[in-house]
Formats: structure tokens, sequence, C-alpha cells
């Protein structure tokens, strides 16, 4: 198995333990301003600590030595298969296992951005809030705009962890500085 889809579905998993953890011990809590921010938290950690060792056990397997390119191209495959499982994860939560979690999604959203809006003209508020109580917040539309949304910001996450951990090999460096220093006889 590829090092990088190994270490993508051990935290994929991981976000998705934890996230079922909090939906057992109550589903409200998914929908409150600490929990969203502790799972926004965790989602960064578990990106960057899944991209610095999918990248350190590639750049091992190359003689400790990576380029840009190879470990950002490590990262991105994790991000990817941590994107796509937890939320085909959500999807199911929401869709499956426990649909009357869409009801309480839009309460909460229709209330934060009502609360985020204050000030703004009434007419305004009504129909954005109109909008948002036709939308339909789970579906395999809105599953597939959510991968790309994750994927990128894992994308970013892992091209940060990619530039820090990129380590040149001293060897190839002097080779390509000296390649014009030598005479073909």
């Amino acid at each position: 198995m590829n090092t990088s889809v190994k270490y993508g579905l051990i935290g994929g998993l991981i976000y998705i333990i934890l996230q079922m953890a909090v939906y057992m011990i109550d589903p409200t809590l998914l929908f409150n301003w600490g929990s969203i921010v502790s799972f926004l938290v965790l989602l960064i950690v578990i990106f960057a600590v899944c991209s610095y060792y999918a990248i350190l056990t590639k750049r091992k397997g190359l003689g400790g030595f990576i380029k840009f390119k190879q470990g950002f191209t490590e990262a991105f495959i994790a991000a990817v298969v941590i994107s796509v499982l937890l939320n085909l994860f959500n999807y199911f939560l929401y869709a499956v296992i426990d649909p009357s979690l869409e009801a309480q999604l839009k309460e909460f959203t229709i209330n934060m951005t009502a609360s985020m809006m204050e000030g703004a003209p009434e007419e305004m508020l009504d129909e954005v809030i109109d909008d948002l109580e036709d939308r339909d917040l789970i579906s395999p539309l809105s599953t597939l705009g959510n991968i790309v949304q994750f994927i990128l910001f894992g994308a970013i996450v892992g091209a940060i962890t990619s530039s820090i951990m990129k380590k040149k090999d001293p060897e190839e460096a002097y080779n390509k500085a000296h390649a014009e220093d030598t005479i073909d006889l």
C-alpha cells in the first residue's frame, strides 16, 4: 500500500472516530462553535501530521533527501484520502445514520448567518435565510464540493509541510553546479 494512502486512511479514521465519539456523547455538540473550532484545529493537525509522516517515509526511502514536488505529492495524496473519507462519512452520518442532523445543521447555519448579518437590511437577511432554508445542505453534490474544499485546504497544509521538510541532496547540487566545469576531450 502506498505510504501516503496509508497515512491518509489513518488520519481519516482518527477524525471519523473522534467525530463519532462526539456524536455518541451528544449530537448537539456537533453544532456549537467550540466543537467546530476544535474539529477545525483537529483537521489541521491531522493534515499536518499525516503529511509529515508521509513525506518523512518517502524521504527515508530516497536516501534522506526529498524535493518539494516529491514531498508535496505525498502530502497531497494523503490530503485527498483524508478529505474523501471524512466527507463520505459525514454524508453517511447525516443522510443515513441520523437524517435529523440535517435539520439541526440547517437551523445552526441559519442562526449563525443571522447573527453575522446583524444590522443588515431586513429584506437582504430574509433573502439569505430563504435561500438557506431552500438549500439541500446534505447531498451528493454538496459532499463533492466539500471534498474539493477539504482537498484544497489539505494541499495548503501539505505545501507548508513539504516546504519545511524538503532537503536537497548535496551531491546532486554539487554535480549540477559543477556540470559546466568539466572539459570534454
